[in-house]
């Protein structure tokens, strides 16, 4: 009799160890923020006064990533509370060839497309845990103002 209670006893604790084993654990966040050129023209990007970077048509370019714990809320705005830095943004057709459009923090809610303006930033991962959040800069975006 002892014998079977111990196997019961003991059959009992290693399922109640398993089935709390088994819950999952909340996953982080994985934040990414991307520029797509969604042109047919190699485009050059450049952050205030910072170097110029390209990319081809329909290349994406990553321009931040962060881990938000499982109690955050993913915003698209935190890439511009992380990077201040990010203040202008310039689009032309060559590294050193004057702007085809600028934008500016200081005119985020202004009306018509704004690349500070996080709302204009689409999440392309929805199905997903994580957030792609995705700014396509357009033939609009660059066309003569």
């Amino acid at each position: 009799m002892k014998r079977l209670l111990s196997c019961i006893l003991g059959t009992a604790a290693l399922l109640l160890g398993t089935a709390t084993g088994c819950i999952p654990e909340e996953e982080d966040y994985f934040l990414r923020w991307m520029l797509l050129n969604d042109t047919d023209t190699v485009l050059y990007f450049a952050f205030g006064d910072g170097m110029p970077f390209a990319a081809e048509p329909g290349a994406y370019r990553l321009l931040g990533a962060a881990t938000l714990p499982p109690d955050a809320e993913p915003d698209a705005a935190l890439l511009f509370e992380r990077h201040p830095e990010y203040r202008t943004l310039s689009v032309s057709v060559a590294p050193d060839g004057p702007p085809l459009r600028t934008w500016k923090k200081a005119y985020g809610d202004a009306p018509g497309r704004q690349f500070f303006d996080s709302t204009q930033w689409a999440d392309e991962n929805r199905d997903s845990h994580d957030c792609d959040y995705i700014f396509r800069i357009t033939p609009e975006d660059i066309a003569d103002e």
